[in-house]
């Protein structure tokens, strides 16, 4: 099927654990997470934030940035999003390391934004409306109650983890996570981490029902062999794959509860999940009817 039927919800939601880092000794020539970070800094011209980097800890170590990659570790700057945290502290020292891989998902989903919006704030409730109409074993529960930021999930099969939200813009057309989890690809089992970085805007003309996104995965593997299969044909093309099938998931299954139709498992809602979900129909019908 073309992939016409992907959602921007699902790999924030419940794939944010897709190809990860690989398991696996490291390079003997990988600097430590803090002599990563601080040549990182030095050689992308950051400010250190941390006051941490010494002239020792910044000097060459094998490992070489060029103008490209810097400009997307600037990006990170330029959102705000600095060391300043456990979790943003761990994901600046894996930028500064040897090897990274990124793969692009982008396509047009006919949904507008602030209903997407709404099931991507809701993350456990996605999971259960998947799991009801497309008889899957999604999970994905916030471990705090009052921590919505951050989410555990799986998709049942071959992918697990947990992930953090670090940034979101104003508008909440982008947002910035930071991932840790394990995923099997065909024989390979993979685990580690991940920032997901994720960018909606409308198309072109005044199609109110229709978003245009795409999602970068940035992984680091530990070693220049995972390094390789990550970039091999077959194994980025699987690993999409698992993706894409997460998306068709959550569209299909958001769209036909917006149509009315009956789930095809049972599933119980609490109280307030029912009123997300009559919201999030409002707003699909809404705009659909533009």
């Amino acid at each position: 099927m073309i992939v016409l039927v992907r959602s921007l919800v699902a790999p924030l939601a419940l794939a944010a654990f897709l190809p990860l880092s690989a398991w696996g000794a490291p390079d003997p020539e990988q600097p430590t997470p803090q002599r990563a970070y601080c040549r990182l800094i030095k050689e992308c011209q950051i400010p250190d934030k941390t006051a941490a980097c010494t002239e020792a800890l910044s000097a060459p170590n094998g490992v070489d940035h060029d103008q490209l990659y810097c400009g997307w570790v600037h990006g990170f700057a330029r959102r705000g999003i600095y060391p300043s945290s456990l979790e943003s502290r761990e994901m600046w020292q894996f930028m500064g390391s040897k090897y990274h891989v990124m793969y692009v998902v982008a396509d047009t989903v006919p949904m507008a934004a602030p209903a997407l919006d709404l099931l991507m704030r809701n993350i456990p409730l996605a999971a259960k409306l998947i799991n009801s109409y497309r008889g899957t074993a999604y999970t994905a529960e916030y471990p705090n109650l009052q921590d919505s930021l951050f989410f555990h999930g799986s998709n049942g099969k071959s992918l697990q983890g947990q992930a953090r939200q670090l940034w979101i813009r104003e508008d909440h057309r982008e947002r910035v996570f930071w991932g840790q989890g394990r995923v099997q690809v065909l024989s390979w089992k993979l685990v580690g981490n991940v920032i997901i970085e994720f960018r909606s805007w409308p198309p072109a003309g005044s199609s109110a029902n229709r978003t245009c996104y795409s999602i970068r995965f940035t992984m680091f593997p530990a070693n220049s062999m995972i390094n390789a299969v990550m970039n091999m044909g077959m194994f980025r093309s699987v690993a999409i794959g698992k993706i894409q099938e997460i998306l068709a998931d959550i569209l299909q299954a958001s769209q036909a509860y917006a149509a009315g139709k009956p789930p095809t498992a049972p599933v119980k809602y609490t109280p307030a999940e029912t009123q997300i979900l009559r919201e999030f129909e409002r707003l699909y019908k809404a705009d659909s009817a533009h």
